[in-house]
């Protein structure tokens, strides 16, 4: 068995010397280096000899034409795909049974090598040596089915494993979680089961469910004074958050996360200076529509198990230095560049399981100098593996002045009818165009064209900065004659740019009327004429002080922020009604506190 194992494999684990990288090599703030061969939460890892590897399939799922890995040895600058092949363990299912490879994970203590196989009777690798090079022990973790598992994790000193994952049954007290440890190196293992999160229901805004998620993909960290921290992905608009005081042996009552996230995954990852990041998309979908208004044939997503996912084009990230108690950043380091296609359910791939068009979910690897590697992403063209510092995370200050077009921002409008996986075609919304006083710079403009194809017709855009409980956002506004107005506000999430419930949800929402003045206030703008917009707020004392030119006013919040976090998201609108001449803005500068 030994020779026939070893013959098989034809993966050369050592391919050639490590380049050598400075700090000044590496990117500071996110920027793409690759495209990863598969769906991205589990396959990327760090070999003995310090490559980086990311392996996944050559084909689709359903059609594989191979096994390929890429590799860096480069700190991740730059790639090479070279072939992979490997023996599969007799007695077991097959470890590429998946359309989401296997991860591998390093023990701290011996060295070696683990991987956790999901599937029908998930199960244990685990090498001596480097992997796919030697024959790799096997034993069973449970006989319940689960799928989404992560790499293990280590805790206690790296004394106990830990396996998670979910099923589409549920388990013995209710739910589809089920967390597994061992104090044996992965011989034996002992079961912990999670009840479930209450289903969605039907209450206003939604006319129909969402897909059910009664909590699942858990992610797990390990904390500094020894609890286990865990989010689970649900059908509500949070994250769901559960800590475990005794190593996995017992878990608290399942409530909602200090975290927005709707059926999204989630990632924590503890850097080697003690901090704490979270991956996850901090986005809320449409309200759902009538399912009796979808448009294709009897698929699974047409009959209510699955709806659309139109909150699966941002991907945030976060830093705690205090362990989670406080958090900086909200900051999006991927966002999708299909979001405004017009065939975005059907363009650059069929339906499968590889094709869902986000950048949702998310795997890290930390990088010599304080970087870390990030490979995000499900379909095959939104698939990403990026660079970035932690640090990034911390900045205060972001402007946006247009001379990227809109690469930083949301404008994308939604055609109604469901096509292809789970989605709807996009259109183009909120433009740049010339600015009527000056025609030597571009200014966004926000109208509302009536469109019954349109989920709706209201163009909005959406611009993400740096999470502060209190800060001071600056622009300009400019209301053309006829225009009948518009909506600045300022939010903790993002919510679709057409979507009207940030008139219910956000925080801060100043109304613009058709004859200039900001509801609530003295304050009105003059038709033709820019005007220099500054909102100052704090959530200590929930307030904003405003100022238009040299007009001033103070208003409370329009609503108590649910979230402690702070404002992250700048969303402008135009008018629900009929709209033109629209409305427009100039460049954007905010700092926070």
């Amino acid at each position: 068995m030994q020779k026939r194992f070893i013959e098989i494999i034809s993966f050369v684990f050592c391919l050639g010397t490590l380049q050598m990288v400075s700090a000044e090599d590496l990117p500071f703030e996110p920027t793409v280096v690759g495209v990863p061969p598969a769906n991205a939460f589990r396959s990327l890892w760090r070999a003995h000899d310090g490559s980086i590897h990311s392996h996944g399939f050559t084909g689709t799922y359903r059609e594989p034409t191979g096994l390929v890995s890429l590799v860096s040895r480069d700190e991740g600058l730059s790639w090479e795909e070279m072939p992979l092949s490997l023996a599969r363990p007799e007695g077991r299912d097959d470890p590429f049974a998946t359309y989401i490879p296997p991860g591998l994970k390093q023990d701290p203590s011996s060295g070696g090598w683990l991987a956790v196989i999901d599937g029908k009777q998930p199960y244990l690798l685990r090498w001596k040596g480097d992997p796919w090079k030697v024959v790799p022990e096997s034993s069973v973790i449970t006989d319940r089915s689960l799928i989404m598992m992560r790499p293990p994790i280590f805790i206690r000193d790296n004394t106990r494993i830990i396996a998670a994952g979910h099923s589409l049954d549920l388990n013995p007290i209710g739910g589809p979680i089920s967390i597994y440890h061992s104090d044996d190196g992965g011989s034996t293992w002992t079961a912990a089961h999670l009840p479930s999160v209450a289903n969605h229901q039907i209450a206003p805004p939604h006319k129909g469910l969402r897909w059910q998620n009664p909590g699942v993909e858990p992610t797990i960290v390990e904390l500094k004074d020894g609890r286990l921290w865990c989010l689970l992905r649900t059908s509500q608009d949070r994250h769901y958050e559960t800590f475990s005081n005794d190593g996995c042996a017992t878990w608290s009552a399942l409530v909602p996360s200090p975290f927005w996230g709707t059926l999204t995954m989630k990632t924590f990852h503890r850097l080697p200076d003690g901090r704490l990041m979270l991956f996850w998309s901090n986005t809320t979908p449409l309200p759902e529509r009538s399912h009796a208004e979808r448009v294709q044939g009897k698929k699974d997503w047409e009959t209510g198990r699955e709806d659309v996912f139109t909150n699966r084009d941002a991907l945030h990230a976060a830093i705690s230095g205090d362990d989670g108690k406080t958090w900086s950043g909200f900051r999006e380091i991927l966002r999708s560049e299909l979001r405004n296609e017009p065939d975005f359910g059907t363009s650059h791939g069929g339906v499968g399981p590889s094709n869902d068009r986000s950048v949702h979910q998310a795997q890290v690897i930390d990088l010599r100098d304080g970087r870390v590697l990030v490979q995000a992403g499900q379909h095959p063209a939104l698939r990403r593996l990026l660079i970035m510092h932690p640090d990034w995370l911390m900045e205060t200050e972001q402007a946006d002045d247009f001379s990227n077009g809109l690469d930083a921002w949301h404008v994308q409008l939604f055609r109604a009818g469901v096509v292809g996986h789970c989605a709807y075609n996009r259109e183009i919304g909120a433009t740049l165009v010339e600015d009527p006083a000056n025609a030597d710079r571009n200014v966004l403009r926000l109208r509302t064209i009536p469109d019954p194809s349109l989920v709706s017709p209201v163009q909005g855009a959406l611009w993400n900065f740096p999470v502060g409980r209190s800060g001071t956002l600056v622009t300009s506004v400019y209301l053309p004659r006829g225009s009948k107005g518009g909506l600045v506000a300022l939010n903790d999430r993002w919510l679709a740019p057409s979507d009207l419930q940030v008139s219910d949800l956000a925080p801060v929402r100043l109304n613009i009327g058709s004859d200039g003045i900001v509801d609530g206030t003295s304050l009105r703008l003059t038709a033709g004429s820019w005007h220099e917009l500054e909102i100052s707020w704090s959530y200590e004392s929930l307030t904003i002080e405003l100022t238009l030119d040299d007009q001033r006013a103070e208003l409370p919040f329009s609503a108590a922020p649910e979230l402690p976090h702070g404002f992250s998201y700048l969303h402008l609108q135009s008018s629900e009604e009929p709209n033109e001449a629209g409305i427009l803005f100039g460049p954007v500068l905010v700092s926070v506190r």
